[in-house]
């Protein structure tokens, strides 16, 4: 009696499991095979509750009626499997569709035989009714001719869709070849339920089948939804993708990592075989903001910095949305090219563009964006920027005493002194022939003007030599400040130009400091 209950609640069990599955399918019908999924546990959670009556009827007319709903369904069973099977391996829609109506032909043909075959001439030649143990019952037929037409036809449908499956697991890449194997050993414990019913290994009331194919309906919804990854076609890799030097991530609707290629491996040096179907962000923790940024169903690229082996790279991420046949997003595509020379390149000639060849320095250009800058912190912060403008002294004499390779020590040696006396939010600058500029930020007037009167007496102990000769120069310095003298960085640029001059018309060699003219 135990056992008689177990059977009777294993295939209630069985039924409502496949039902469940077919609801949850309908919730992912954006899947590729979610349709047809739904479609087939639907059809087995019936044909397994079917089978289920036939065991608990107390009538021949009940198990007469149970048993062709279950011929019913198990002839639309091979063909709604094959579909799945056909859309799973990235078949399209519309072509499963073509497929569905010229697959469900004999499945038809079956249901019009059970439902309008009379006396079961076709489908049943004869049925008998059999109390096994008062709680059970089978019925023991004899097969027409459009039953063996339909068997026939249901087992080169699985057989098709076993054939596709495992073409695809020898083609795909690794995460897709679970799957597929996954979808292949289900379909098997349905087909080995099968044969142990015909083997009739167990009672002959206890029929295997229904515990089959719900281990069949477990595969499919693994392979399906594990991880809930597959909201996005797979990708059509082969050796290319697998080639490529770019590392190459997909990303499912939700940011759920899909696919990789070995490069991304390498570029990340993450193990991401075990990050399919998670969160991209949680396994990119350094590229969280880049990840979480929308972008929309445009192709975009950002350049990115990773660090790989303890250096830093720099990367061009090409992002690719995945639409759907209807433009619906599906999810994105990554493409990692390290840029990281042509970054080196680029910020080189940028820094070739703001210095100055021959001291190093910043030049003018530079200087009027830190100035400008400064200037606008200094007045949001309410507080003052001080300029030191130097000239070296009776340049031009230095030049033809000594010639100008002697000039350019001098200016040199100039660049070296005034780095000496500068903090590191200063900016140094050659300002232009052998006028150089100091832009000091939270410095105030006072302060800058003994900061220049120490280069001059600095400089002007310094001996440059060149050549065997040795070469003494000096300089003369203006300062001027923010606010004091002007609230634009042309009114503190002309005021701390005025120092400088009243600092050579005084006699060289001093500093002066910026007052008006009254």
């Amino acid at each position: 009696m135990i056992g008689e209950y177990a059977y009777l609640a294993a295939i209630a069990a069985v039924a409502a499991v496949s039902a469940a599955l077919s609801l949850e399918a309908l919730r992912h019908l954006r899947t590729p095979g979610a349709g047809s999924f739904a479609f087939l546990m639907a059809d087995l959670a019936v044909m397994i509750g079917a089978g289920g009556g036939i065991v608990a009827s107390r009538s021949p007319e009940t198990a007469n009626f149970c048993l062709d709903v279950t011929v019913g369904c198990s002839a639309l069973t091979g063909p709604a499997l094959l579909i799945f099977a056909f859309r799973f391996c990235g078949g399209g829609r519309r072509t499963s569709q073509w497929m569905a109506a010229a697959l469900f032909a004999m499945p038809a043909l079956t249901l019009a035989a059970l439902a309008f075959g009379g006396p079961y001439d076709l489908v049943f030649q004869a049925r008998d009714f059999i109390q096994e143990t008062p709680r059970i019952a089978r019925v023991v037929s004899r097969y027409g001719p459009v039953f063996h037409l339909h068997t026939a036809y249901s087992y080169a449908c699985i057989l098709a869709a076993m054939v596709l499956l495992a073409r695809r697991a020898v083609r795909s890449y690794r995460m897709y070849r679970r799957q597929s194997i996954a979808l292949l050993l289900g379909i098997l414990a349905a087909l080995a339920s099968n044969a142990l019913f015909l083997l009739r290994v167990f009672p002959p009331w206890v029929n295997p089948m229904p515990i089959g194919f719900a281990l069949m309906g477990l595969a499919l919804s693994w392979a399906l939804f594990y991880g809930r990854m597959f909201e996005v076609a797979a990708v059509a890799r082969g050796l290319l993708i697998d080639q490529m030097t770019d590392g190459m991530l997909v990303l499912d609707a939700g940011d759920r990592i899909v696919d990789f290629n070995p490069a991304l491996q390498a570029i990340t040096e993450i193990p991401l075989d075990r990050a399919i179907g998670s969160a991209a962000v949680g396994v990119f923790r350094d590229q969280a903001r880049f990840l979480a940024r929308p972008y929309g169903t445009e192709a975009a690229h950002e350049e990115i910095s990773m660090v790989r082996q303890g250096e830093e790279r720099r990367y061009d991420a090409q992002v690719t949305p995945l639409l759907s046949h209807r433009g619906r997003p599906m999810g994105r595509m990554i493409v990692l090219r390290d840029v990281s020379a042509l970054a080196h390149a680029r910020e080189e000639l940028k820094e070739q563009a703001i210095r100055d060849p021959l001291t190093g320095l910043h030049n003018r250009r530079y200087f009027a964006e830190r100035m400008q800058e400064e200037l606008d912190r200094a007045r949001r912060n309410q507080r003052p920027v001080s300029l030191i403008m130097a000239d070296v002294d009776r340049f031009k004499s230095i030049n033809d005493s000594y010639g100008h390779a002697a000039g350019d020590a001098t200016l040199q040696s100039i660049a070296v002194h005034l780095g000496l006396f500068t903090r590191r939010s200063d900016v140094v600058c050659r300002y232009g022939g052998e006028e150089f500029m100091l832009l000091m930020p939270e410095m105030d007037l006072e302060s800058a003007a003994r900061r220049a009167e120490q280069i001059r007496q600095g400089f002007q102990a310094i001996a440059v030599r060149h050549e065997g000769s040795e070469v003494r120069a000096t300089i003369s310095l203006g300062v001027a400040a923010f606010p004091e003298h002007g609230a634009t960085a042309d009114a503190v640029l002309k005021a701390v130009d005025e120092a400088l001059y009243r600092a050579k018309d005084c006699g060289r060699n001093r500093v002066a400091v910026y007052s008006p003219k009254r």
